[in-house]
């Protein structure tokens, strides 16, 4: 005779739950258009690999499109102040920089630039870049441009990034079919159902894996016919075929 305790925490186990899968975060976008609100946004989140996050994705080099505001000159650096509409950013130069390429003497206030930096995040929650390069706007599609492409290249990282959960968590694994089907072949394995000559009646497996009698009958069709069950007395007793 089954041990009631032994079978009740063999049964425990009878419904499997997917896991959630973690977002994926992209490694290969070296270069990113952007807002100064995704910048500043990002440097509230955590850091993966010692990198901000922007749409899913490793931040290296960003490009920026915004009016300059302010200039900030110390003995050692410039701090330019610029603004594009969704928020305000400082990005810093060392005049001594190599191979800097710049339409910043002089600097022309209230113009747009068109400027490539690296993301400071030594400080959480302040939005700041190293300046590599800044470029007069004359053109102002450029400016509509930039933004476009923001748009455009965020919304393909987030779909590579989706993408990409997938293919680690494939939906087939953890459907919920998958799911019952595991369920009812863990029930059918148990110590009890195997040394049971009739195996499990239809009535008890649906009772034991919690589902209805469509969506039971459906599943065992579909076990049967992948020869993981067979039926033993009749139509409506099911044993397993693994050992």
């Amino acid at each position: 005779m089954a041990n009631p305790t032994h079978q009740k925490q063999e049964n425990k186990s009878m419904l499997l739950e997917a896991p959630t899968p973690r977002p994926s975060v992209l490694q290969t976008k070296n270069f990113m258009a952007i807002t100064i609100k995704m910048l500043t946004d990002a440097t509230t989140q955590e850091l993966h690999r010692g990198r901000l996050v922007i749409s899913n994705s490793e931040v290296f080099t960003v490009q920026l499109c915004g009016m300059l505001t302010k200039v900030t000159p110390t003995s050692t650096y410039t701090d330019y102040t610029f603004y594009d509409g969704t928020g305000s950013i400082e990005a810093r130069i060392w005049p001594e920089a190599l191979n800097f390429q710049h339409d910043l003497t002089p600097p022309r206030l209230k113009k747009y630039y068109m400027i490539v930096g690296e993301p400071r995040h030594e400080t959480q929650g302040v939005a700041a870049l190293y300046l590599l390069s800044a470029r007069l706007i004359t053109n102002h599609n450029d400016i509509t441009h930039h933004f476009f492409t923001t748009i455009y290249e965020h919304l393909q990282l987030l779909q590579l990034a989706e993408k990409s959960s997938q293919q680690c968590t494939p939906s087939t694994t953890f459907s919920k079919e998958t799911q019952l089907k595991e369920a009812i072949l863990q029930f059918l394995s148990t110590t009890e159902m195997r040394e049971n000559e009739e195996g499990a009646s239809f009535s008890t497996i649906l009772q034991t894996v919690h589902m209805d009698s469509n969506t039971g009958r459906s599943i065992l069709n579909n076990l049967l016919e992948e020869g993981k069950v067979y039926n033993t007395i009749d139509y409506e007793h099911f044993k397993t075929t693994a050992d």
